[in-house]
């Protein structure tokens, strides 16, 4: 199959190009990805009160909400794309990134400005700036675990942990094993690496603290000051761990077991994306003193009106 130039294509195509315009109707306050369905649908109302929408795109192989919940990478078919525009009453644009056959990896920043994509296809890791590219790096890895806005990622393989920037920056990190998750706090690099979480500062790769057995996923509070690590296992926690003290402040107990800790809007973090008509997603709420709420996904419900088929 003949494939699209990576670098070349970044057509901005709007969504009736593809199908009619998708959207959302109604206050939206993050994107949900469904896996197993292969939809993106808008989360409705505020944790507590709010419900999984339809789906507003589907027949999606991969997808990456950004923390704004403005904007998606997805692959469709064996075409990348980064859908903008997701909020309520808009029309979303579909810009097309390239080919991607094989195994996809990507993160988004925090403030949603950078996006970086791995492409097993020709081993080199992407950075796209506000939806233009913003150069690439050689990368033979595995999977991208962050991003930060100044285009500086944090990559794992099996046996190392490396940091990539679209300057050219080239650090290896570590060659004793790879990272399952990884989170940006100012200029310092967060790692998860087993039960232990390591730091990446300007000088020096560093261990943080230990003790984290079971952690899937990492993540840090919006004012910066807490990192904040889902644990499974027998665990079913969220620690909270001070930056500047590194001690554990607070957990906070789940009746199941999370599969991640992602950032979206508004301090909410997903702790599990759920899966549609099986089991709702779960949230962590730090503007509720770190509540956790549940949002149910009806299934079998047709598609938006609009929807990207």
């Amino acid at each position: 199959m003949k494939r699209l130039p990576w670098l070349v294509v970044t057509v901005l195509m709007p969504l009736a190009m593809m199908a009619q315009a998708s959207r959302a109707a109604g206050p939206v306050a993050g994107l949900l990805a469904d896996a197993a369905a292969g939809t993106l649908r808008p989360v409705m109302g505020l944790p507590g009160s709010a419900y999984a929408g339809r789906a507003v795109a589907e027949g999606l192989r991969a997808m990456l909400v950004s923390r704004d919940g403005q904007s998606a990478f997805v692959q469709k078919g064996d075409t990348l794309f980064l859908v903008q525009g997701l909020g309520a009453d808009q029309e979303a644009e579909w810009r097309e990134l390239g080919s991607g056959a094989g195994e996809i990896s990507a993160a988004w920043s925090a403030d949603a400005s950078v996006l970086a994509v791995w492409r097993a296809d020709d081993k080199k890791l992407s950075f796209w700036r506000n939806g233009e590219s913003a150069g690439s790096a050689d990368a033979d890895v595995a999977k991208v675990l962050a991003v930060d806005s100044g285009a500086r990622a944090v990559v794992t393989s099996r046996d190392s942990v490396l940091l990539l920037g679209a300057d050219g920056e080239r650090r290896v990190l570590a060659t004793d094993g790879g990272a399952s998750a990884a989170a940006f706090a100012g200029t310092d690099a967060f790692i998860l690496r087993g039960s232990e979480l390591w730091v990446a500062s300007a000088d020096a790769f560093t261990l943080f603290t230990g003790g984290l057995e079971d952690a899937v996923g990492l993540a840090v509070s919006p004012d910066s000051k807490l990192l904040i690590v889902a644990r499974a296992g027998e665990a079913k926690r969220v620690d909270l761990v001070d930056r500047e003290t590194r001690t554990l402040v607070r957990s906070v107990a789940l009746d199941f077991a999370p599969l991640t800790v992602a950032p979206m809007s508004g301090g909410i973090f997903l702790l599990d994306p759920g899966e549609a008509g099986k089991r709702p997603a779960q949230v962590l709420d730090t503007r509720r003193d770190w509540a956790v709420f549940f949002i149910p996904i009806p299934g079998d419900e047709p598609a938006a009106s609009g929807t990207a088929h």
